[in-house]
């Protein structure tokens, strides 16, 4: 069997380092990794695309209703 890896106290006090260093940065960081810039993108995007499904929907109907 493998031998698992060790967690060492200078990998956690790197790992601490750089969250240190990425909220000093003004870089915030959510569960997943995403920043929040990634999350803004995200959801601008989800709402763009809502947007258009519903402007052909009500194109559709206008066009079909009038026919």
């Amino acid at each position: 069997m493998a031998k698992k890896p060790q967690i060492t106290k200078e990998m956690i006090d790197a790992e601490l380092a750089g969250l240190d260093y990425k909220r000093a940065a003004g870089i915030v960081t959510v569960e997943n990794g995403l920043t929040a810039w990634g999350v803004f993108c995200a959801v601008f995007a989800a709402n763009l695309a809502t947007g258009v499904v519903a402007g052909i929907v009500t194109w559709l109907v206008f066009v079909l209703g009038s026919w």
